[in-house]
């Protein structure tokens, strides 16, 4: 082999060389353009995803706890009828009303606060909402317009029915408010808590 066929070889060689090295070069670019590609794929697939898995978190009410919130049952009272009308010197019943919620009621307290001058409560009877009531406080005061009662028993009771009846009787033309204040209603599992929420008053017009 002559020094022109060596050096022919040579360039040949060099060249093969240099394609390969291209190629490579090139298969590695695509490679990483495709692995970069890849990556932004996978990542605008899963962006939007956590996005709205946090949308719809947010969304959704909080799961309710395991365990039940405690709540308090109370008790009301409303008269009953209202308002209430009635003449110079004549009588009329009004009825009190309870309604225990889910108490157990053993008993309860309250002032009825009205004014003297137009009204008097000339008495206050239990109305058969329990069985067998013990009349435990049973005071009138006209002259300050207050009345006081209380009223027990020991079979606790649970529901709504008449409590009690009124006996009002009109004094002068006027009208008045029949107001419930300072009642204590006993429940027969909580003995230390005042059970009572509201009371509505009623009002009363003389003629």
């Amino acid at each position: 082999m002559n020094n022109n066929q060596n050096f022919i070889l040579g360039n040949s060689n060099n060249k093969t060389f240099g394609k390969l090295v291209y190629v490579l070069a090139v298969v590695s670019l695509l490679l990483s353009f495709g692995l970069v590609l890849c990556l932004i794929i996978i990542y605008n697939y899963s962006l939007p995803q956590t996005t709205n898995q946090i949308k719809s978190m947010q969304g959704k009410p909080p799961k309710p706890s395991l365990t039940p919130a405690f709540t308090r049952n109370y008790t009301t009272l409303a008269f009953n009828p209202t308002p209430a009308t009635l003449k110079v010197g004549q009588t009329k019943n009004i009825n009190l009303l309870i309604d225990t919620g889910a108490n157990m009621v053993t008993g309860l307290q309250f002032v009825l606060k009205y004014d003297p001058r137009v009204l008097e409560i000339v008495s206050i009877a239990p109305a058969g909402f329990y069985d067998k009531p013990t009349v435990l406080l049973n005071k009138k005061d006209q002259a300050k317009g207050t009345y006081e009662y209380a009223v027990g028993t020991l079979a606790a009771k649970t529901g709504n029915g008449n409590l009690i009846t009124l006996t009002i009787k009109g004094l002068s033309l006027g009208s008045t408010q029949i107001t419930i204040n300072e009642t204590k209603v006993a429940d027969k599992n909580e003995m230390s808590n005042n059970v009572f929420k509201s009371g509505e008053s009623v009002g009363v017009e003389v003629l």
